[in-house]
């Protein structure tokens, strides 16, 4: 049998090309590709998505200077205005995808958008743009229960966001916040933001201790996580026996195996995962 290649495949596969290349030429004929149909704009977004990682600063410069010049940010602010839900959510993530700062403003309007999926497209690209502008729509947002909690948790959890994060950690308003944002804290990869959820844990809720043992955990502070293996509630030792298992602490085998007498059935059961998953590394 033949294998064919999809249109939309095909032209994906093209735009990731130009995109490899780095170059002016690449980068210009990537643009001039994508403005033919708003569907080749969302593909070459979903490229640019992608390649993002491994472009130089001046590259990702140079590609927003061709699709603006182009007219893609243009039509995808367009589509944003569309009377169909797909479609002004896809062209929301392209907006994000493509990184146009100048998109933050009407983003943030969908953030309001009266569907949900809208809504969480507005919130990821706000996410990708990862600017100041974007962590306050997105800290409103989730304030204001627009958005999906865990939506909100995954477009805010960078290093970009780790300073309004940390504002919002401490400030006395958001109390009834701190287990979300806990939870962004800890995709930082911010000492920083290791050392407020430390600092938080004695008064904290049981909730919200759960939460940062999690966080503490994806930060890498297997200290504060083999100290949350004292903590007075069950829940919160089983997190931390999990989180140990998990993190490949292999100086927790003493803190473990205690665990297994542990009084609460859950720290007992993760104490014994988290051994047997360490015995195989």
């Amino acid at each position: 049998m033949i294998s064919r290649t999809s249109p939309v495949g095909g032209r994906r596969a093209r735009f990731a090309g130009f995109l490899d290349e780095r170059d002016d030429v690449g980068l210009r004929r990537a643009a001039a590709s994508a403005a033919r149909s708003e569907a080749a704009a969302r593909d070459l977004a979903a490229a640019a998505d992608r390649a993002w990682p491994r472009l130089l600063q001046a590259q990702r410069d140079l590609l927003r200077y061709h699709v603006r010049a182009a007219g893609i940010a243009a039509a995808l602010e367009r589509a944003t205005h569309s009377l169909i839900p797909q479609r002004r959510a896809r062209a929301a993530a392209g907006l994000g995808e493509l990184r146009l700062d100048e998109a933050s403003p009407r983003l943030e309007q969908l953030l309001h958008d009266r569907s949900i999926w809208v809504r969480i497209a507005a919130a990821r690209a706000l996410g990708c743009l990862g600017t100041p502008a974007a962590a306050r729509a997105l800290l409103a947002a989730l304030d204001g229960g627009l958005v999906p909690e865990q939506r909100l948790v995954e477009a805010l959890g960078g290093a970009w966001a780790e300073r309004p994060l940390l504002a919002a950690f401490r400030a006395p308003r958001t109390v009834a916040l701190r287990v979300p944002l806990a939870d962004a804290l800890g995709r930082t990869g911010s000492p920083a933001a290791a050392e407020a959820l430390v600092t938080a844990m004695p008064a904290a809720s049981v909730d919200l201790r759960v939460r940062i043992v999690r966080a503490l955990a994806r930060l890498g502070d297997v200290r504060a996580v083999r100290a949350a293996m004292s903590d007075p509630h069950g829940r919160v030792r089983a997190q931390a026996a999990w989180a140990l298992g998990r993190m490949g602490d292999q100086g927790a085998y003493d803190l473990l195996e205690a665990g297994l007498l542990d009084s609460a059935p859950w720290v007992r059961a993760n104490c014994t995962a988290a051994l047997r998953r360490l015995s195989t590394r």
